[in-house]
């Protein structure tokens, strides 16, 4: 495939992530919260510590975006086992990731369950 083929099928995933319903409202709500965790845990090493100065916790109601948002939801879900250390649950992640673009986000957590269980089988006396 030639760079030009390569670069409009990235442009194509690119736009199908983009149209995920509410997926940019949580990354940004997930962004604040983490944020706000470094920045808490951090204070803890200065001398004033105890959370001083961090300010109020987020208040987002993750649980209802994600009911809200199923592909949304699906999608994190997914691309958080597609970056496992393991490179088998990794992979389950990345497939299932695909699916999730794609539009088949009950069937992509369906078969990643589904996977990791078996994996999860084959491997119980490693």
């Amino acid at each position: 495939m030639d760079n030009e083929a390569q670069k409009k099928r990235n442009q194509e995933r690119q736009a199908k992530i983009d149209a995920i319903p509410g997926l940019a409202e949580i990354k940004v709500e997930l962004a604040k919260a983490a944020d706000w965790r470094r920045r808490f845990n951090a204070s803890f090493e200065s001398e004033d510590g105890a959370g001083w100065g961090v300010g109020p916790r987020p208040d987002y109601d993750f649980e209802a975006a994600y009911r809200k948002y199923p592909q949304a939801h699906a999608y994190l879900v997914a691309e958080r086992e597609a970056y496992d250390a393991n490179y088998e649950l990794a992979d389950i992640g990345q497939r299932a990731l695909e699916k999730v673009i794609q539009g088949n986000w009950k069937e992509a957590l369906d078969d990643m369950e589904r996977e990791k269980e078996e994996f999860v089988k084959r491997h119980m006396w490693d």
